[in-house]
């Protein structure tokens, strides 16, 4: 029973203090004991290099359900090439200045 409250403190601290979940830091020391090993059979760099490929390749937004309504400041990367409100172009620059709009007839 105390352990329980023990675990439970410590995970509801750590929530707290750093704003993560359980599972980021059951995946944070599974690496971490992955980069010791491969530093020990002299691969830490390749795992260090491939584990920064993998971070980047995971927050690239794939996508989700829970991510369908977000919205890349990208425009290329957005259904229809929606533009974010606020977004810096081309013909919102050639209207400022008076320019004909050849792009669009």
């Amino acid at each position: 029973r105390s352990k329980i409250r023990f675990l439970t403190t410590i995970v509801w601290l750590l929530d707290v203090v750093f704003g993560r979940s359980v599972s980021f830091y059951i995946r944070l020391c599974v690496w971490a004991v992955l980069y010791y090993f491969f530093i020990q059979w002299e691969f830490g760099v390749v795992y260090f290099v491939l584990s920064g490929f993998y971070f980047v390749y995971i927050t690239m937004g794939n996508e989700s359900d829970e991510k369908k309504d977000r919205v890349s400041a990208y425009s290329v990367f957005n259904k229809d090439g929606a533009e974010v409100l606020g977004n810096f172009s081309t013909t919102g620059l050639e209207r400022s200045f008076g320019l004909p709009n050849y792009g669009e007839q």
